[in-house]
């Protein structure tokens, strides 16, 4: 089973600029106007490269991928919760705040408060 790690998703607080991006994929190369498609830096495959190489912003983000998938390809999250480790694979989306994990290896079904857990890095 694939898991999902913290490095996976950005704090909510982290903002990610298009400059930023372009930088840490073209270093030599920090005049890419993407406003401009017209200009000679700017090329369809740079453009590609970025929005592959852009990582969920959030939490929420990275769950919501996971829900796309069909359940045996989903990634499993380790999180704790009042102390407690869990290890659950996400399953249902309740509210933005509010999923549903499958809980390994027991299989049970729990309902999490994103806002309550911490991610285990």
């Amino acid at each position: 089973m694939r898991k999902i790690y913290y490095d996976d998703f950005l704090d909510s607080e982290d903002e990610i600029t298009d400059e930023e991006i372009i930088q840490d994929l073209d270093p030599e190369n920090h005049n890419i106007d993407l406003d401009d498609p017209d200009s000679e830096e700017f090329n369809v495959e740079q453009e590609d490269a970025i929005l592959q190489k852009v990582q969920p912003k959030t939490l929420y983000a990275a769950l919501k991928d996971e829900l796309k998938t069909n359940e045996v390809d989903r990634g499993s999250l380790t999180f704790t919760k009042d102390g407690v480790e869990y290890d659950g694979v996400p399953m249902l989306e309740i509210n933005p705040n509010k999923f549903v994990f499958k809980l390994e290896p027991s299989g049970k079904l729990k309902s999490f408060l994103l806002s309550e857990i911490q991610v285990v890095a």
